[in-house]
């Protein structure tokens, strides 16, 4: 990975973030965000002498697209030391690996609750329901109906899912987790005909987004709140948040980013991150020249 040696990611990967308990947090609430995203925990029933005994399967899925080679899934593995890393196979010919699985058995799920779950802003309170239930069924003999209301139970708790205590503020590493997960990164640019200058000019489209579930509307209403941006509804049911990160927002932009460059861990969207840096830091020279392009360009006055 491309970080240099004061991102997260870079002392993730290399092994250095050990020996600073600080970062230590800053990765458990990074991991909540990506697992707001992309984690996934439910409830498995195990065979039993004609009944069933409950467990928890808890998976993390990442795209090689977005993860090659499950590099991030499997630092984040190496450095908690619990679970496994599995690859699956997509192509009707197996003739490549398209994700990559981090897995973990009851007993690892606890002791991942027990390190993100005060951080977890759309999953908290709903991996706490799991947990509880858990504990309080663990090792129990329980028929088919009792199976069938624990998955009731199980689609009622997500669906009414929140934090587990309400954030004053998200947190940049929760929200660089978040994005590497379910955002998307945009940085465009290309040539645009504007009639009134009667030529091409640079049209530059940077923004980042987020769809999600529209359950998760509510931590959307507070990213809203803390940084801005806007929301809408999709056609496919989901909700879609924006923020622009164009010339206009460009101090803003700068914050925002810089501290996404801090906590980021994937190097895909990483390197997009990092792109937008350096074109809102030539921003002043790029706009003054562009300023004395429209002036050159304008037509005489006759008057």
């Amino acid at each position: 990975m491309k970080h240099n040696t004061n991102t997260l990611g870079y002392k993730l990967l290399s092994g250095r973030l050990k020996e600073n308990r600080i970062h230590s947090e800053q990765l458990n609430k990074y991991l909540a965000g990506l697992l707001d995203a992309d984690g996934s925990a439910s409830f498995t029933f195990r065979p039993y002498n004609g009944k069933c005994t409950l467990g928890i399967t808890f998976n993390l899925t990442q795209s090689f697209s977005n993860d090659p080679d499950g590099t991030l899934l499997k630092a984040i593995k190496d450095y908690y030391k619990i679970g496994a890393i599995n690859y699956r196979n997509l192509s009707d010919d197996n003739s490549f690996s398209s994700i990559v699985v981090w897995t973990m058995s009851s007993a690892d799920f606890l002791k991942l609750f027990n390190l993100v779950g005060k951080h977890l802003r759309i999953k908290g309170t709903h991996w706490e329901s799991l947990v509880w239930l858990y504990m309080e069924l663990k090792g129990t003999k329980l028929s088919l109906n009792t199976r069938e209301e624990i998955r009731q139970f199980s689609k009622c708790s997500r669906k009414n899912s929140s934090w587990i205590k309400r954030p004053k503020h998200l947190s940049y590493a929760w929200l660089a987790g978040y994005f590497d997960g379910d955002g998307h990164y945009r940085f465009r640019k290309r040539k645009k005909f504007v009639k009134s200058y009667g030529k091409e000019c640079n049209s530059n489209e940077l923004c980042v987004q987020v769809s999600c579930d529209y359950n998760d509307k509510k931590i959307i209403s507070k990213i809203v709140e803390d940084i801005g941006g806007t929301f809408h509804h999709h056609k496919d049911g989901h909700l879609v948040w924006k923020l622009a990160l164009g010339k206009n927002s460009s101090k803003y932009a700068l914050k925002l980013l810089k501290q996404m460059r801090k906590y980021s861990c994937l190097e895909k969207k990483y390197s997009v991150i990092v792109d937008m840096i350096q074109f809102h830091e030539r921003l002043p020279a790029e706009t003054k020249q562009e300023q004395h392009e429209s002036v050159s360009d304008s037509p005489i006055s006759n008057n």
